[in-house]
């Protein structure tokens, strides 16, 4: 007991009290910014759904990871996604699409037909911090179906973005850099393919 004592009283002493603010929890979005010049969506334009994306298991969390080295990832507790990585794929996904002007991009819970759909999932999402520089690694499975079911083209889509730094700012940054690259050129990949 009175070594418990001595521990707690040197403790105080040293300053580490128990009264120390935790560092405040950071929220990121995945998005890609709508070009300035984005024609508006015609009239009588494809209907193309897009259902939330799925998301590689040890991806799924909302915290941000870290690839530490081979096979070994670390959470960072204090920087998360402000929503399920999926939604925010699938969200940024369908506004890369409405850009095009092809189509009118309808999500899960409407109740308008659609011709096609576009179902994504995330099989990579982390950053590597193993090499001399940070990199945000993102890759995604994208897969379009028609109105029937069947499978009209699947493709792997991958992208390394260097980060400035390891930080969770910085990597989000570039997360979201290797997204507009990748879900833009795919846009417009299918958009040229439907018109």
């Amino acid at each position: 007991m009175t070594r418990r004592l001595a521990i707690v009283a040197l403790c105080a002493l040293s300053g580490c009290g128990l009264n120390r603010p935790y560092p405040e929890t950071a929220y990121y979005v995945l998005e890609v910014p709508e070009p300035p010049d984005a024609p508006q969506v015609a009239d009588g334009a494809r209907v193309i759904r897009v259902p939330r994306a799925t998301v590689a298991p040890p991806f799924r969390s909302r915290v941000l990871q870290y690839r530490v080295a081979a096979n070994q990832y670390a959470p960072d507790f204090y920087h998360n996604w402000a929503d399920d990585p999926g939604a925010l794929v699938s969200a940024a996904a369908a506004e890369a699409l409405a850009a095009t002007g092809v189509f009118m991009v309808v999500t899960p819970g409407s109740e308008a037909v659609a011709a096609e759909t576009l179902e994504l999932n995330v099989t990579e999402l982390y950053v590597d911090v193993t090499g001399s520089t940070p990199t945000a690694v993102l890759a995604i499975q994208a897969t379009l179906l028609d109105d029937g079911g069947t499978v009209l083209g699947s493709r792997l889509l991958k992208r390394t973005e260097p980060a400035a730094s390891a930080e969770a700012p910085d990597a989000v940054r570039a997360f979201n850099t290797a997204l507009q690259g990748l879900l833009i050129d795919e846009a417009e990949r299918i958009a040229r393919r439907s018109r």
